[in-house]
């Protein structure tokens, strides 16, 4: 999808910021979406509802 640049600590919601060649993402930080961080693995795996990545 991309790489993660940042996190965004937004008004009641972090976002992950995230990078995909010029464009810029901000995702939502919520279980229902963010299905996994891993660290050591260097990845995040995400279930992007419809429209997200538009």
């Amino acid at each position: 999808m991309g790489k993660v640049t940042g996190l965004d600590p937004g008004e009641g919601q972090s976002r992950l910021i995230v990078r995909r060649g010029e464009r810029e993402f901000l995702v939502p930080y919520v279980p229902e979406i963010v299905r996994e961080v891993n660290l050591d693995g260097g990845f995040v795996i995400i279930d992007a509802p419809a429209g997200l990545l538009d």
